[in-house]
């Protein structure tokens, strides 16, 4: 099956203005309610932050930083994730991004600067589900959304 890339929000932390960096959570393992198209059901996606169970490689190689998920052209990269920077934990993943120090990119840096911009989304691709079967039960139960773990 193909999956298309997927968003989360996530939350914009402490900025070093003279690195022009930032720290990012980008999940806190939550879940968030998706819609299946296939089969017309809801359900409850939860991104695992168990260390063996995401690829980092891409993100710890400097991935970019982009506008609005826009990848058309040079100019919607606004950075990059700082190489090796991701940290995981049982609550949340976090990164490090470095803004471009393009003239077209400074007004974006300060409205993060000044908390205009305090949230972020982050793309990701699901390469596994997998289906809880507690979960499945006790949301058959109560008539709710499926619960899934990548």
């Amino acid at each position: 099956m193909i999956l298309a890339p997927l968003d989360r929000r996530a939350a914009v932390g402490s900025v070093n203005v003279e690195k022009r960096t930032c720290e990012l959570v980008f999940s806190t393992g939550s879940g968030v309610v998706r819609f299946d198209w296939l089969d017309g059901k809801q359900y409850l996606e939860r991104l695992s932050l168990d260390p063996a169970h995401i690829r980092l490689d891409r993100l710890n190689a400097g991935a970019p930083l982009l506008n609005a998920h826009n990848n058309g052209s040079l100019s919607d990269m606004l950075g990059v994730v700082e190489p090796n920077t991701v940290k995981l934990t049982k609550q949340e993943a976090r990164a490090t991004v470095r803004f471009s120090k393009r003239a077209d990119v400074e007004p974006i840096l300060q409205d993060v600067r000044d908390g205009i911009v305090r949230n972020v989304s982050v793309g990701y691709r699901v390469h596994r589900f997998e289906e809880q079967a507690a979960a499945r039960q006790a949301a058959s139960r109560a008539g709710k959304p499926l619960f899934f773990s990548r």
